[in-house]
């Protein structure tokens, strides 16, 4: 039986914060763990999502083809800008960059290397399941010694199943309209059940096949938190990149707009978690950029190599955006956040302590 309110959650979501001229005292990779764990740690990956919009906002020029008002980023998202205000933005445009290890800038590589902190072994979409070695949803389980675990993985595209634990059915999982095994977790609890439900009913526009609109996996995502609160919680979505790959700036800022709703809500259930002395941690980022063509990415467009990460809460100085002097890499998020919830994360991780985001002695 799936147990409520739990006393402790670890929740990880990706946001960007304001520009500033700070760089980071100590040499990048050279921090020590955290002095101080956290409760709760949730990460929200945005798919598809440019540093441009993120740093600088609406492109001038795509804005005028499609029709839509050019804002500012901080209009743009407010509450992603709100949560960077009091933490920290890596991979602004004035210094090196925050990048995927590659060869190929797709997703489920991405993927695999944001939760496993190495790079990913399968470097095409079709990479099988489960994840051949230990991700920070395992380590996350394997430290709470519970069933099931203290960790949940919601997903509007289906097969970030296949990178996001290798010891499938321990944490709860709802990838895409039937993925996962949420379904029989959580028919005990009719609410979450409801919705689980209905995401399943859902037509997968923007996107196709066993796609879920960012919408159904937002609301049964953020049910889900209030209900049950994980130590860790993945929360990806997607419509971003559907929307780009289709040519459709005008949609793509628009799932923009609804995502950063989804970042404000799980930002205020963070300060409610914080204001009863539970340590949280939240979390932006995105699996890739995209190629100046803005539709594609991938191995052939180097500059979709460049992506982006807003940390803030409990251990994460407010140092503003960063300017990197080395590149950064996603493969260093996941061995970060396991020291920040102090759970072992052992070899093969190829990453280090973003120390850019660690507030340490």
């Amino acid at each position: 039986m799936l147990r409520l309110h739990r006393p402790w959650l670890v929740t990880l979501v990706g946001c960007s914060t304001l520009l500033s001229r700070e760089t980071p005292a100590d040499q990048p990779g050279g921090a020590p763990p955290p002095s101080k764990t956290v409760q709760h740690v949730v990460l929200i990956a945005l798919d598809g999502v440019r540093y441009q919009e993120i740093f600088t906002g609406v492109e001038a020029a795509r804005a005028r083809h499609a029709g839509v008002v050019v804002v500012d980023q901080t209009a743009l998202m407010p509450h992603l800008w709100a949560l960077a205000r009091r933490g920290v933005a890596l991979g602004a445009p004035t210094g090196e960059a925050f990048a995927m290890s590659g060869p190929n800038f797709v997703s489920l590589p991405g993927y695999a290397e944001m939760l496993s902190g190495r790079p990913a072994a399968c470097h095409e979409n079709n990479c099988p399941g489960p994840a051949a070695a230990k991700t920070l949803v395992d380590a996350v389980c394997e430290t709470a010694q519970a069933e099931p675990c203290s960790a949940a993985v919601f997903s509007s595209w289906p097969e970030i199943e296949r990178v996001a634990t290798s010891e499938p059915g321990r944490a709860l999982l709802s990838t895409g309209r039937e993925g996962g095994n949420a379904r029989a977790l959580l028919r005990e609890i009719p609410e979450l059940a409801a919705l689980h439900e209905r995401g399943r009913r859902a037509a997968p526009a923007p996107g196709y096949g066993g796609y879920r609109p960012d919408n159904e996996t937002a609301r049964l995502a953020l049910s889900y938190l209030e209900h049950d609160r994980p130590r860790f919680t993945f929360i990806g979505l997607g419509d971003t990149d559907e929307l780009a790959h289709a040519g459709d700036y005008g949609g793509y800022l628009r799932a923009l707009g609804e995502a950063d709703e989804v970042i404000g809500k799980v930002s205020e259930l963070a300060a409610r978690w914080e204001s009863m002395n539970e340590p949280t941690v939240v979390v932006v980022t995105t699996d890739h950029g995209r190629a100046e063509s803005f539709r594609d990415h991938g191995g052939r467009f180097p500059e979709s190599q460049r992506s982006w990460l807003v940390a803030a809460g409990t251990g994460v100085p407010a140092r503003g955006a960063i300017r990197l002097e080395r590149t950064r890499f996603m493969r260093d998020l996941a061995p970060t956040l396991a020291g920040l919830l102090g759970v072992a994360f052992a070899p093969p991780v190829e990453g280090e302590l973003l120390d850019e985001i660690l507030d340490t002695p």
